[in-house]
């Protein structure tokens, strides 16, 4: 949407770009800044999460000028909740129930100054507070950590830690971070995992329907006949 909303005020404030362009021309200029705008935010959004992630296990972190204000952020929240990070960038897998397995990567798993112990996934783009909270709660009830070789095979797996919290924390370019509590609880992740077995469902559906095409098909058209 960030990317969308950008590309149309550009379009707006800047027809001389495009205006005198035939119908394909003007698409294709709008479309490049579209995607160039989109490939910036992602760059940006992945660049933050690596410097987390080296801040986290205590590394110095070489930052260029467009993102010291995530970075201010992040040194804000620790400043004010002082996390002990317990897991960091760690894979998850759920296996229990038969069609429903998956697997996902979590950002960090951390003690707070307050004594509780928060699942936190970092952001730094628009919110989306729906498939975040069925996210966190997919991590916080997975099966069980998975433990990898250098190859990247799986070796073996480990239990999460207790978690008493799952949060999202908002890094902003001004230097500004929120720290959200989201109702990631046992109920949402039933809902996700009925969410799972609706996409299987379709999924299923669709490469039956694309099986039977032909006979979809002339079934239609007896109808019509």
């Amino acid at each position: 949407w960030g990317a969308a909303k950008e590309t149309a005020l550009f379009a707006i404030h800047h027809q001389d770009e495009w205006l005198h362009l035939d119908e394909i021309a003007a698409y294709e200029r709008l479309r490049k800044h579209h995607k160039g705008v989109w490939d910036d935010k992602a760059l940006r959004g992945t660049m933050v999460h690596d410097f987390a992630e080296q801040w986290a296990a205590g590394k110095e972190v070489d930052c260029p000028i467009e993102c010291v204000g995530y970075l201010d952020a992040l040194a804000a929240f620790y400043a004010d909740h002082e996390p002990e990070w317990l897991q960091v960038e760690r894979t998850v897998i759920y296996d229990e129930q038969p069609g429903l397995e998956y697997a996902g990567t979590f950002d960090g798993i951390a003690k707070l100054k307050d004594g509780t112990t928060a699942l936190i996934d970092l952001k730094s783009g628009k919110r989306y507070p729906v498939e975040t909270t069925l996210q966190l709660a997919a991590y916080r009830y997975a099966t069980h950590m998975g433990i990898y070789d250098d190859m990247g095979t799986l070796v073996d797996s480990e239990l999460l830690p207790i978690i008493d919290r799952s949060c999202v924390l908002y890094l902003h370019d001004d230097g500004a971070y929120e720290l959200l509590e989201l109702e990631a609880d046992y109920p949402t992740f039933q809902i996700f995992l009925a969410l799972r077995q609706v996409w299987n469902w379709k999924r299923i559906a669709e490469a039956w329907e694309k099986a039977n095409k032909e006979q979809l098909t002339y079934a239609k058209k007896a109808d019509v006949a």
